[in-house]
């Protein structure tokens, strides 16, 4: 009687080789869900947000920029703002290689605006496009509990030196917050 004895043999080099690498592959991708992914489904950003360019005239009365729509260097601009949920906001204005706090107006004593859910809030803020003619593309930030405008100034223009200066290029600023882009055309007066 003849018996067929099946004898373990050691696995090939070679498969043992890549064994240890697709192990600390499959690690870092469970590690990476855990951490990011998970949590980021779990604590979505604070919604989608709306953000609309105005001109403001010599009486004080607003007039709508459509995207790209010119505005003339030295005038007025007002934002208009909405998201769907309560934020505090924060408006960049991002030009080529340089990226300017708009609303609130100074940094470090600007008080945030806080918006309610849902309808349109025109912000306080009355800044004046200054600079060379060219494309202006504003971003503004809602963030549920609110961001020092200081810490969104700096992560503007982190993201716009990712973008090798180009305002265009620039998608998200990468702070867990909800972001509305608008851009504008600054022409000569």
């Amino acid at each position: 009687m003849l018996a067929f004895v099946d004898t373990p043999r050691p696995s090939h080099p070679r498969r043992r080789a890549l064994r240890g690498p697709l192990l600390a592959l499959a690690g870092a991708i469970v590690l990476y869900v855990a951490l990011w992914v998970i949590p980021w489904r779990l604590h979505p950003s604070t919604g989608e947000g709306a953000l609309r360019v105005y001109q403001v005239g010599q009486d004080g009365a607003l007039r709508e920029v459509p995207e790209g729509g010119a505005v003339a260097a030295g005038a007025k601009v007002a934002f208009g703002v909405s998201s769907e949920r309560e934020a505090s906001v924060v408006v960049l204005g991002l030009l080529p290689r340089r990226v300017v706090l708009v609303s609130p107006s100074q940094p470090a004593t600007g008080a945030i605006e806080r918006i309610r859910a849902g309808g349109q809030t025109v912000l306080a803020d009355r800044p004046t496009l200054q600079g060379q003619p060219g494309t202006v593309r504003f971003l503004a930030v809602f963030c549920k509990s609110a961001l020092p405008p200081d810490t969104v100034l700096k992560a503007g223009q982190r993201a716009l030196a990712v973008a090798q200066g180009d305002p265009d290029a620039v998608r998200t600023l990468d702070l867990g917050c909800g972001e509305a882009f608008a851009g504008a055309r600054v022409t000569t007066p």
